[in-house]
């Protein structure tokens, strides 16, 4: 419900309505301001001064930055930057890369971005409440040469991580991969590590990361774990999200941290660029490891690591199949999903996941990655990010939080809406009457194949039949 849907009031009305406790009536407008847009909610804060007095509050309580809003808020009243408590910031590639560009040129939107930012992040440090922080990049509607032109500045992103104030305990940074920085300030993993003592809940997916950000060299405080390394103690992080896995502009996935000091990440210069992602994941697979061992999250109840590997079906057709893994790193445990490309399909819905319990789901490469991962963090209708200790918390579901359904649709409703489509997938396995891609868990966080032996035999059997395949199945 927003605003706009109240009945008008006059005097009277008005006056009956503001006799309700001031806590009833807040819950209200809670209500009304968390299932809605902010300006569905901005009618509200002008009907009278009563109303103002309490919308004001919630209405800056939680902030969303978009390209349509960044600019007005940057010329805001500093009086309200001590209100807010939740701020998210919501970066759209589409409306910054609309004029055409040369292959190395950067948009003047992306450029006007990067100054917002720097901005932002002298606003930030005047946010004494603030609890909450996430910056998101939104992947482009489709994708094409200008997109390859932005990125986020690394330096940027540091300055707003050392803004934050220590009332600050939720940090999500998720740049789809597209942040860079030249070696002055490429390096935010230190940056990272000093935020750490104060964090509750840590989600990142960035393109590059490694162990600096929870460890470093030298006698320094914290959890020793050897003789060199020093762990960063992070005595209330309850969650940590790693996202190490291919994003639609960044399809190597997540490197290790170059740095201008060959000592500080020796192992990055002896590596070829195919084997980066492997090496990134396992160098900080293992550091984690060492540190929650080593007791520096003495609380942490959700440790996750999550990542893409191509398996290839050595037939014929030799058919690469995209598992995306999840490795639970306090149960020890590695979860493989199968994530197949589905070709010709409408670019909104192109990748299938099947899940632990045999299901299947068809949708974008975002909404599949995020059943994977679970709900580490949730959103709002209006695009405010929180971490999922919040979202499911008692004080969350008095306030009336509304939160945003993944958009994902199962394979009785994707054979509804396309009933002349099948998967050749489907039909091969109904002809072989078992499973070819199962998601597997197994202990330990280690690699394993998602396909089957029998698929290796029937690709070589059926690809060496050209009559076998119907025209109207899809190739995975």
């Amino acid at each position: 419900m927003s605003c706009a849907e109240i009945p008008e009031l006059d005097t009277i009305g008005c006056a009956a309505i503001n006799r309700l406790p001031t806590e009833v009536f807040s819950n209200i407008l809670h209500q009304t301001r968390y299932t809605s847009t902010a300006a569905a909610f901005l009618p509200c804060i002008s009907v009278c001064r009563h109303w103002k007095e309490i919308g004001e509050t919630i209405f800056w309580a939680s902030v969303v930055l978009t390209h349509a809003n960044i600019a007005a808020f940057l010329a805001t009243n500093l009086s309200h930057l001590s209100l807010v408590r939740s701020l998210t910031v919501l970066i759209e590639i589409d409306p910054l890369v609309k004029e055409t560009l040369s292959p190395r040129e950067t948009s003047e939107g992306t450029r006007q971005l990067w100054r917002q930012l720097g901005a932002l992040a002298d606003l930030v440090a005047r946010m004494v409440e603030l609890t909450t922080f996430s910056l998101r990049v939104v992947p482009p509607s489709s994708i094409t040469p200008s997109t390859y032109n932005f990125y986020l500045r690394r330096v940027d992103l540091d300055r707003l991580i050392r803004s934050l104030p220590e009332t600050c305990t939720s940090l999500e940074l998720d740049t789809q991969g597209l942040d860079q920085g030249s070696h002055e300030m490429t390096h935010l993993c230190p940056t990272l590590r000093r935020t750490l003592p104060q964090l509750e809940n840590l989600r990142l997916r960035l393109r590059s990361l490694c162990p600096h950000f929870l460890q470093t060299s030298g006698a320094q405080d914290g959890v020793g774990n050897g003789d060199d390394i020093v762990h960063q103690r992070a005595p209330l992080l309850r969650s940590l999200t790693m996202g190490l896995h291919t994003a639609p502009l960044c399809p190597s996935g997540t490197w290790l941290c170059s740095s201008p000091d060959k000592e500080a990440n020796p192992d990055y210069y002896y590596h070829s660029y195919s084997s980066q992602p492997t090496l990134a994941r396992r160098t900080v697979l293992e550091a984690t490891q060492r540190a929650y061992q080593g007791g520096s999250f003495p609380v942490v109840r959700h440790l996750d690591l999550f990542d893409t590997t191509y398996h290839t079906v050595h037939s014929p057709g030799d058919r690469d199949y995209d598992a995306l893994y999840h490795r639970d790193i306090i149960a020890d445990e590695t979860c493989a999903f199968p994530r197949p490309f589905l070709h010709d399909l409408d670019q909104g819905r192109n990748y299938m996941l099947r899940t632990r319990t045999g299901q299947e789901y068809i949708g974008g490469r975002e909404e599949i990655d995020a059943v994977v991962e679970g709900p580490s963090w949730h959103e709002t209708p209006g695009g405010a990010r929180y971490p999922a200790s919040f979202a499911t918390s008692e004080s969350a579901k008095r306030a009336g939080y509304a939160w945003k359904p993944i958009q994902l649709i199962d394979r009785a409703q994707f054979l509804k809406q396309s009933p002349k489509r099948r998967l050749r997938l489907w039909s091969r396995e109904e002809r072989l009457e078992r499973p070819l891609l199962t998601a597997r868990v197994t202990p330990g966080l280690f690699d394993f194949d998602v396909v089957h032996e029998e698929y290796v035999r029937f690709e070589e059997d059926t690809d060496t039949d050209d009559g076998e395949d119907d025209d109207d199945e899809d190739d995975l």
